[in-house]
């Protein structure tokens, strides 16, 4: 156990202090650890949710909205090509 925890603040570290970039999962490593420090079932009942919502929910809603975006882009595409062949004809 002691060396995982060596090696998380090694990566932390390298995280914070090498990636110009922010590390969403560090954060999320750090919140279950503080989870499972929890002794109430109450208080991990809470902190379960509250992670669920922030962590797991928000990439599920951003994922839906980028699969919702495909789909209304791919109508759109399919439309056009409908429209395309009967635009054509009436032009001729």
């Amino acid at each position: 156990m002691r060396r995982e925890s060596h090696g998380f603040l090694l990566f932390k570290d390298f995280c914070m202090n090498e990636i110009d970039e922010a590390v969403p999962q560090l954060k999320f490593y750090e919140e279950i650890k503080e989870y499972e420090k929890l002794d109430s079932e109450e208080e991990r009942l809470s902190r379960s949710r509250q992670i669920y919502d922030v962590y797991i929910m928000k990439e599920l809603l951003s994922c839906s909205h980028v699969r919702i975006h495909l789909l209304v882009g791919t109508a759109y595409m399919k439309a056009r090509r409908e429209q395309s062949p009967a635009a054509d004809q009436a032009a001729a």
